[in-house]
């Protein structure tokens, strides 16, 4: 097997917002390791390995480090490029949920509170129903409380 590279890069700007909270930009977050590599190889930049990518005691590091590289060996061999896959087409996904809920609640999701709660309830089900999922009264007001936080 391969002797992987991990790399720690993090870039932090302070944010001078009203309450506070920082912000995280991630400018590189959609540049491969091979590609990020090539970058500081030709700008000659030091390259520091993050120890923490290698440990196992994270159970993340043992499925990234075992057990994918395992399922990719004796069963699919394309199993990196169809996780890439199914990442796109969350990423859009997500995008259109958000370009969705933007049109429907123009001053905010907050408003969605605003409505009498058979409303609320009748909204998130009619939702639910467009996937084809059956689906309670209590997993509604789940839900539903998941989304107040």
């Amino acid at each position: 097997m391969t002797r992987q590279r991990h790399f720690l890069f993090k870039v932090y700007f302070h944010s001078k917002r009203k309450n506070k909270a920082i912000k995280l930009y991630r400018p590189i977050l959609h540049i491969s390791r091979f590609e990020f590599a090539k970058f500081c190889e030709f700008w000659n930049l030091p390259i520091l390995p993050d120890w923490t990518n290698i440990q196992f005691y994270y159970k993340r590091n043992r499925l990234r480090l075992q057990f994918l590289p395992y399922i990719q060996f004796f069963f699919n061999t394309n199993l990196f490029k169809k996780i890439l896959q199914i990442q796109k087409i969350i990423t859009m996904e997500n995008k259109y949920f958000h370009l969705l809920i933007k049109k429907l609640f123009p001053w905010g999701l907050q408003c969605f509170f605003y409505f009498p709660k058979i409303l609320q309830y009748r909204i998130v089900h009619n939702f639910l129903i467009l996937f084809k999922r059956k689906i309670s009264f209590n997993e509604i007001y789940m839900i539903l409380c998941k989304i107040k936080k």
